[in-house]
């Protein structure tokens, strides 16, 4: 039988990598730790300038590290992120996390923001971080209170005495929410901007015993468009563009019957005018101010103006809606 018997210069170049490599690994155990650039000191806004808490640039970047040395541990936060992709902190975002709790509002709608500003000082002169749809940028309380990668944040809120610990249990009881369904709404007619270019209008309802995922595909058509002599008829789909501020209302007339009790959209302003990119088939007439967004429907030869509606009795959340809207036991459903 055939043994390989290496050489002696085989054996010394071989001893010679073992060398260097010991050499190198020897020195990255003792060179000293990266720095960290981006520390949290204080969560609350209030102790900014005595905590000593400095300002950080996040523009172009799309997830950043911040160090907690109260909690021993750093968390990593994004701008927006998705399955597929994750969108880049727009350019000047310079500034500050900070703890809010919205006034009037109850504690488990707490969030965190990122304030723009360039001066502590100038907590209040400054902006707070904006999302593509015009709507703050936030941190949930119910994302930190499930997401294990907050836990630090969570952990410096409670030392700091901004949340509670009995509010972190209550919404620890909720299962986790799929993407789509971070846009929290804490009572039913909470002010909140429609993006109708969405199609739909998408909300989680949540408060201290349920959460729920309402889903309302409203802002997307498909007609069967006429034909004539030179094509037959076909499918067409009617898209909107535009954004207005507005809130959830319950119609529930007692001279209807309560099959037709749903909710609708009551306009609160209107932030850019509602375009439809097949101007002759728009199903919706322009939002007003202070009115219910209207829409049109055809009615025989006639074509009428009805309120935006989504029946309740149609709906299998139906019940779920109502209650949350305040409408507790069976007399919203009777006639």
């Amino acid at each position: 039988m055939w043994f390989y018997r290496p050489t002696q210069s085989y054996l010394a170049k071989f001893a010679s990598r073992r060398s260097n490599a010991r050499r190198f690994l020897s020195a990255s155990v003792s060179r000293s730790p990266r720095p960290i650039s981006r520390t949290i000191q204080t969560l609350d806004w209030r102790n900014l300038d005595s905590m000593g808490q400095q300002v950080y640039d996040l523009s172009g970047k799309t997830g950043v590290r911040f160090h907690i040395p109260s909690e021993s541990t750093h968390t990593l936060i994004h701008y927006h992120r998705s399955k597929k992709s994750a969108v880049k902190f727009p350019p000047d975002t310079v500034g500050v996390l900070y703890y809010r709790q919205p006034p009037d509002l109850p504690s488990l709608a707490g969030e965190i923001r990122f304030r723009i500003l360039s001066d502590i000082h100038h907590f209040h002169e400054g902006k707070d971080l904006g999302r593509s749809n015009g709507e703050p940028w936030t941190i949930h309380m119910h994302s930190l209170a499930k997401n294990i990668g907050f836990k630090g944040l969570l952990a410096k809120l409670i030392r700091e005495s901004l949340i509670d610990e009995s509010v972190i249990a209550d919404l620890q009881k909720f299962p986790s929410l799929g993407q789509g369904s971070t846009d929290f709404q804490y009572e039913f007619n909470e002010p909140f901007i429609i993006d109708m270019a969405n199609a739909y209008i998408s909300r989680t309802f949540m408060n201290q015993s349920m959460s729920h995922h309402f889903y309302w595909q409203c802002f997307k058509d498909v007609i069967r468009e006429k034909g004539n002599k030179e094509k037959s008829a076909q499918m067409v789909t009617i898209s909107y563009t535009g954004r207005i501020l507005a809130r959830l209302e319950l119609s529930h007339s007692p001279e209807r019957p309560a099959k037709y009790r749903g909710v609708v959209v009551r306009v609160l302003e209107v932030l850019e005018p509602l375009e439809c990119l097949r101007p002759e088939l728009s199903a919706f007439q322009s939002p007003v101010p202070g009115h219910l967004l209207m829409r049109k429907k055809r009615v025989g030869s006639y074509l009428v103006e009805r309120p935006l509606i989504s029946y309740l009795s149609a709906r299998k959340d139906g019940q779920i809606i109502a209650e949350f809207a305040g409408c507790h036991g069976n007399n919203f459903w009777k006639d």
